[in-house]
């Protein structure tokens, strides 16, 4: 069995996590890596045309293909190779870029990221082990996203890119790596791996990457634990390894921040918590005709239209739900844009005649809001004035929540619309987003993004399944307000 640079991820961010992948995959979950794997394949697909003439090994779920036409593209004399492949020891890599210049072999490794990260340096230590075995290696290079370019006409693939000389550092590494390996091999026929949880299980040494793993692993971890604690942090796991789990285990004397102390308190009495004198305060700066408005994006990692820099958001869709006075019908609006076009002028323009001047609009958490009405004043000039009224007369219905004006045990410290939306209507189905196809923002986003990719058929649902999810937002926030309109 042939291990790979996935395997030796894996291995690396925990080592339980690495075996469960080879003897017990049912235990993992999928994981949301999609949208990432799609913007990797993106960004290894551009920067080849940085080094536009070499050639390219076919892919094969059987890497001794791979790797013998890597060996007939060697004797040949190619000097640029895409997927080059190459196999030492038991273990193979599949290289995104192989160059051979005047200084000798550059491995060129690609990222969609737009900063060097942890688990980079332990990739790239990988493949250096693995292709210098085979073919004397000079330099290590990644290559990875410049989010400071602007797009301005042509693509300009040397400004979208950012080539980093890493190999001073693969150097300091590699010769941990075939000690590594050596342990997965024994690994893999052991019993099992005794590890408990740690901060490991949400993070790549400073990266954030949740193991798939983590659902298995947490299993005897409550519902409602130290790890819900608002920005508590690696101090969740200290009161973990002391044997305290639950909030009402915690020592009164334990040092807690004020929030922090709260939520505690808030648990241990099931306090809740409603301070009328400051919702009503908050509720006077709402007036009618009411806009409760929500917007999608999706990340455009290279930039296809001029003015725009990666992973720049677009908005591809919003949900307007109205009250045109009190005890009027509540009224509802929708926009999903056509896939493969850039939707922001048809957005910007359906938002003008929706929302007019002056019209107090509604919405949770107001920066993200906020982020995409300046975006779209920025874009189109003609219809500034109109958007920049509708940013400036945003309310946020999360502040009095965020605020512990009101608040309730079963929130568990958050303040998100999805913790507040469960704890005020905990029975009523139609305010329960787990019957729904798209559950989240995340979920939207990707949906989006690979929806060309689909059939038809798929592509209708899916439709169907982004504007149900985007209603839910908006109809869950008219929810929250009427209940703080009871108070």
């Amino acid at each position: 069995m042939l291990l790979t640079k996935s395997d030796y991820l894996l291995f690396m961010q925990c080592p339980k996590s690495f075996w469960l992948h080879k003897n017990n995959p049912s235990l993992l979950s999928p994981g949301d890596y999609q949208s990432k794997v799609n913007k990797q394949i993106e960004a290894v697909f551009f920067a080849r045309d940085l080094f536009p003439t070499g050639s390219a090994v076919k892919y094969s779920n059987d890497p001794s293909q791979m790797i013998a036409e890597t060996q007939r593209l060697l004797a040949l004399g190619e000097k640029t190779i895409y997927q080059a492949t190459f196999e030492y020891d038991g273990v193979y890599v599949i290289c995104d870029i192989l160059r051979h210049t005047e200084h000798g072999w550059h491995l060129y490794t690609v990222k969609s990221s737009t900063r060097v990260k942890d688990r980079h340096l332990d990739d790239l230590s990988f493949q250096w082990f693995v292709v210098n075995e085979n073919l004397p290696l000079s330099n290590s290079l990644l290559i990875y996203i410049n989010n400071e370019y602007v797009r301005r006409g042509v693509l300009d693939l040397k400004q979208l890119f950012t080539l980093y000389d890493l190999t001073s550092e693969i150097i300091k590494r590699r010769d941990a790596v075939p000690i590594r390996i050596s342990r997965m091999k024994e690994l893999i026929n052991e019993n099992g791996v005794k590890q408990d949880i740690g901060p490991y299980c949400k993070k790549y040494g400073k990266d954030d990457l949740e193991c798939r793993a983590k659902d298995h692993c947490w299993s005897h971890i409550p519902y409602y634990s130290v790890f819900d604690i608002a920005r508590l942090g690696k101090k969740a796991f200290e009161l973990y390894n002391q044997g305290i789990v639950t909030l009402s285990d915690i020592p009164a004397n334990y040092k807690l921040t004020d929030p922090q102390s709260f939520q505690v308190k808030a648990y241990k009495e099931n306090l809740k918590v409603v301070d009328t004198r400051r919702i009503q305060t908050f509720l006077s700066t709402i007036s009618y005709p009411l806009y409760f408005l929500d917007f999608e994006t999706y990340l455009q990692m290279v930039p296809l239209y001029d003015g725009d820099k990666p992973y720049k958001q677009i908005p591809f869709q919003y949900s307007i739900h109205s009250l045109k006075s009190k005890g009027a019908v509540l009224d509802h609006s929708e926009f999903l844009a056509i896939e493969g076009s850039d939707p922001r002028r048809e957005i910007a323009e359906r938002l003008v005649t929706k929302i007019p001047k002056g019209a107090c609009t509604i919405a949770y958490n107001i920066s993200f809001e906020k982020m995409v009405l300046k975006n779209l004043s920025d874009h189109f000039p003609d219809l500034a004035e109109h958007l920049l009224d509708i940013h400036d007369n945003l309310v946020d219905l999360m502040l009095p929540f965020q605020n512990k004006w009101f608040y309730l045990n079963e929130m568990r410290g958050s303040y998100s619309l999805k913790a507040v939306l469960t704890a005020l209507f905990p029975n009523d189905v139609s305010l329960n987003y787990s019957h729904l196809l798209i559950k989240d923002g995340s979920m939207a986003m990707d949906t989006f993004e690979n929806l060309h990719t689909r059939t038809p058929e798929e592509r209708n649902l899916l439709r169907e399944a982004l504007l149900a999810y985007c209603k839910l937002d908006t109809y869950a926030m008219v929810k929250i307000w009427e209940h703080l309109m009871k108070q």
